[in-house]
């Protein structure tokens, strides 16, 4: 139940937020180095083969078959651009209302419960792969 509402916090927040939000995410690159999808891919794909394994997607087993549109169980980016993974990318951009690429106390509109549950590492912030294990 708690988890069902979090979600929907979530969702009501990112349409909330949406008409501020940009169409890139951001890294700690220079602050004029707008980090896109693709640049989000690169980084996980820790090996260099193009694809998303299972050990390289931060976010839950579920959410992974949920982004392996063709079940051959790894995410090839074009899986990773389209529109699901554009969904999470801009969910998670829509909250990070600073673009430094955290989502911090400030920025979270949600209970405090739900902010500890997701900071798993409890340093006071969510990171990408934290917000992707919610899902």
């Amino acid at each position: 139940m708690r988890t069902f509402r979090c979600l929907c916090s979530l969702v009501t927040l990112a349409a909330l937020a949406a008409p501020c939000a940009q169409a890139q995410l951001q890294t700690e690159a220079p602050k004029d180095h707008k980090r896109t999808r693709a640049d989000a891919f690169k980084e996980l794909d820790h090996n260099g083969d193009e694809l998303l394994s299972p050990k390289e997607w931060p976010g839950n087993e579920r959410s992974f078959r949920r982004m392996d549109s063709n079940h051959d169980g790894v995410l090839s980016r074009e899986e990773f651009l389209a529109t699901n993974g554009r969904h999470w990318n801009e969910l998670f951009q829509n909250l990070d209302f600073n673009e430094d690429g955290v989502i911090t106390r400030l920025e979270w509109q949600d209970d405090e419960e739900a902010f500890n549950r997701l900071d798993r590492n409890h340093d006071g912030a969510i990171d990408r792969r934290e917000f992707y294990r919610l899902w």
